[in-house]
């Protein structure tokens, strides 16, 4: 690289957020939407038509388990027929011309050169888009902090702006592209009054990031509008190579008492720095106690090469990296460093970005149809199935064989509590999944009674039927077929015996029906008084 000497440090910044299409998730929608904003689809491939990413995209594809890759990679062609079949994510480079990534705070202006900008789309409803930056300009430990804290911002922490302004918010984040405006004041913000709906959040998506997904996306509900909605919270995931030969041997500077049995061994675990660097404040340590920051350093430090003079510090919403400057990792055969926190160490912090975020987003989807019970099976049916291959696919317990990358991943999943939220979240669905097998066991009850009900009404009225036929049938049997016949109508037609066979035979069967009737009623009524009793109780 000619401007190694210049090259100071790496930046990326990584927007999770969720999304969906009229409440549903549709790749396919996405990606032609996408497209007509200017994003490209670029199948990963380690082909020599590509020399200076052949053995960089070598390298990290066989750095994974073969079952991890789906997860991480896009290898089909966009124009193949099975091309949304069985995958897991797909990714996106935006067009970019000699853009910058500016950042306005404290009246400095901090301008950053704009590599790439990427965005991975996953079928669980998340997308991460994430910005790739190199500072060859601002060397100083307070420039990279800033750098990292008010670059990061996608909207106001807490109102009012001027409360905030210059302290944890810019005055504006900007990237130079020609054809779109892409500056973020937060001016939005100064309004008192804010819609907050079902259908519409209060928080609203930065113009850089609004701007670049194109018009068919929004942060409030509308029909045939792809709904976008921040995930975690008002910062960007942050990823930062800081290249300082100075302050990375000052920091893996063994304590001349360590034996003497004071709790640390090296500069960086009470150094306030350090702590400031990996946990992203610009100014003042978020921890000022003297007991408790030592122990959240611990905590959050991966120190397998600190006599190497290189420290990983990773957080629920950081990766970072501080060793030699670039010139002296070359001169030593160790600039991999650099290749790998671009590389293999981001795709780790992406997979485990998105394994957060697609946890929160199902935490979301269930608690919605908890509270909405329209056809809350088929809902909870298609959550299950979706929760179940987002499990298979994408939740892993180890991703790769190499050591450092098996811990590192190992403390990536812990600090972002992932295992944890996903018992959490499994227990939910589980349970929502119970619910909605009763909910249907009891529809098919009620179904079932009713089909009886009426059975039995029809029998009871077919009975009735027959009782009123059954006197006349009698009388029918006792004097035969011929009852009816001339002869006999004839014989009793000056006597009262032919109206006391109807009256006798309609009379006994009235009283038969009456009885029956008020049994009826009877039963129905002690049946009713019985649920209401199991209700009571």
């Amino acid at each position: 690289m000619s401007d190694t000497p210049k090259f100071y440090s790496y930046h990326a910044f990584l927007f999770p957020f969720r999304w969906e299409i009229n409440g549903d998730i549709n790749v396919k929608i996405f990606i032609d939407a996408i497209k007509t904003a200017g994003w490209e689809y670029e199948a990963f491939t380690i082909s020599e038509s590509h020399k200076e990413k052949h053995y960089q995209n070598y390298n990290e594809f066989v750095y994974f388990y073969e079952f991890a890759r789906d997860a991480i990679y896009n290898t089909k062609d966009l124009n193949d027929e099975h091309f949304f079949a069985n995958n897991t994510c797909y990714q996106f480079n935006f067009k970019l011309f000699d853009s910058k990534y500016q950042i306005k705070t404290n009246g400095t202006l901090y301008e950053l050169a704009l590599n790439t900008i990427t965005l991975k789309l996953y079928e669980t409803g998340i997308a991460i888009i994430s910005f790739h930056m190199k500072n060859n300009q601002y060397p100083s430990k307070q420039d990279v902090k800033n750098i990292n804290d008010f670059g990061r911002r996608t909207y106001p922490q807490y109102l009012p702006l001027e409360n905030i302004r210059n302290k944890l918010l810019p005055d504006y984040i900007n990237i130079t592209e020609t054809n779109l405006c892409l500056i973020e004041d937060f001016s939005a913000y100064k309004k008192t009054v804010f819609n907050i709906t079902d259908n519409h959040s209060p928080v609203d998506l930065p113009q850089f990031i609004k701007n670049l997904l194109g018009k068919q996306f929004s942060n409030k509900k509308e029909k045939n509008k792809i709904f976008v909605d921040p995930i975690i919270d008002d910062r960007m995931f942050t990823i930062c190579w800081y290249g300082n030969t100075e302050e990375a041997k000052r920091l893996s500077t063994v304590e001349n008492d360590y034996f003497s049995g004071k709790q640390y061994a090296y500069k960086y675990e009470i150094d306030t720095f350090w702590y400031e660097f990996i946990f992203v404040d610009s100014n003042n340590a978020t921890c000022q106690s003297k007991t408790m920051r030592p122990e959240l350093i611990k905590n959050h430090t991966y120190s397998r090469w600190i006599d190497y003079q290189t420290l990983f510090g990773i957080t629920r919403y950081s990766l970072m990296i501080l060793s030699s400057d670039l010139k002296t990792l070359e001169y030593n055969n160790a600039d991999f460093i650099l290749t790998h926190i671009q590389t293999m160490y981001h795709q780790l912090a992406t997979l485990t970005l998105a394994q957060r975020s697609s946890i929160l987003n199902f935490s979301k989807r269930a608690t919605e149809i908890s509270n909405n019970d329209h056809n809350i099976s088929d809902q909870v049916s298609r959550l299950y199935k979706d929760f179940i291959q987002f499990k298979n696919k994408m939740l892993f317990n180890e991703v790769t064989a190499q050591e450092q990358g098996i811990e590192m991943y190992q403390k990536m999943i812990d600090h972002m509590k992932i295992m944890e939220n996903n018992s959490i979240l499994e227990r939910m669905i589980n349970d929502l999944h119970h619910y909605a097998n009763l909910e249907e066991q009891k529809k098919q009850t009620i179904a079932e009674t009713r089909k009886a009900d009426e059975a039995q009404k029809t029998n009871w009225w077919i009975s009735i039927i027959s009782l009123y036929f059954l006197i006349p049938t009698f009388i029918t049997g006792i004097f035969g077929m011929n009852i009816m016949n001339t002869s006999f109508i004839k014989l009793h037609s000056n006597n009262w015996l032919w109206t006391i066979y109807i009256f006798c035979s309609f009379g006994i069967a009235a009283i038969i029906h009456i009885f029956l009737k008020r049994q009826k009623t009877k039963k129905s009524k002690k049946s009713k008084k019985g649920n209401l009793n199991v209700v009571r109780f």
